[in-house]
């Protein structure tokens, strides 16, 4: 009973540690500054990280599995190995089909996405055959601690909903 506790409180942390809004002028530079003359819209850089996000907002076709992962601009350590470890295993399936989108929470043009799947924090959902499944929690405690674990977790529900 005491390890569960501790798991959720531990998720919830997590969750919580990365939310932060910025000032919409700041992300409005941000986004001007990072993806000028892309098709792509951007999240904005954090600070000590010296990448900026670009996220893809275009709707997918409804065919094969879509692993879709929303995020906070503010983001720790473990929110971006929850992202590239998803991005890196949809790269590894040979079939077309079955694609990745990140989303910033809040971004006007993720707005559509987020009412359709209900999103108020960071999630992490395969959609496919009808179906969403949220691996948010699997995602988090894993990761980055159990890299291995998350992938091979995130592959097999891919395969079941693609």
């Amino acid at each position: 009973m005491k390890i569960q506790i501790i798991t959720l409180l531990t998720v919830f942390a997590l969750l919580y540690s990365c939310q932060h809004k910025s000032s919409k002028s700041e992300a409005n530079t941000a986004v001007k500054s990072c993806c000028t003359g892309s098709t792509k819209s951007c999240c904005t850089k954090t600070k000590g990280d010296n990448k900026a996000y670009c996220i893809d907002t275009s709707f997918i076709s409804l065919a094969g599995a879509k692993v879709i992962y929303f995020h906070n601009e503010r983001r720790c350590a473990t929110c971006m190995a929850v992202e590239e470890g998803a991005a890196e295993v949809v790269k590894q399936f040979a079939d077309s089909t079955i694609t990745f989108q990140s989303y910033l929470i809040g971004d006007p043009k993720s707005a559509e996405v987020e009412k359709k799947y209900k999103i108020e924090g960071q999630t992490l959902l395969i959609v496919g055959k009808g179906k969403v499944t949220n691996l948010t929690n699997i995602a988090f405690l894993n990761a980055r601690v159990k890299p291995d674990t998350y992938k091979e977790i995130l592959k097999a529900a891919i395969e079941k909903q693609k």
